[in-house]
């Protein structure tokens, strides 16, 4: 009896997941129809209108240079390693 059901579930399982997606998706068009989004008469009619205020800011100058970044003393011991011929 046991592979009796089990391959009746087998059988039927595709068709069940078409039937139960099918009912789904028609069931979502079906209510989106029946209940529209409420929207206000009054609100599409009106307009807002921004006012952005535009400003010129004069582009700055570099006068000095700034100074290097500092070294790390172990930076500088590994640069003096890579430097040394090799024996």
């Amino acid at each position: 009896m046991r592979t009796e059901q089990s391959a009746a579930l087998k059988f039927l399982y595709p068709i069940v997941v078409r039937i139960t997606s099918f009912a789904g998706i028609a069931l979502l068009i079906f209510t989106f129809l029946i209940f529209p989004r409420a929207v206000k008469p009054s609100m599409l009619d009106e307009e807002v209108q921004i006012i952005i205020e535009q400003i010129d800011i004069p582009q700055t100058e570099q006068f000095d240079r700034p100074p290097p970044p500092p070294q790390d003393h172990l930076c500088r011991l590994n640069l003096k390693a890579k430097t040394l011929p090799m024996m």
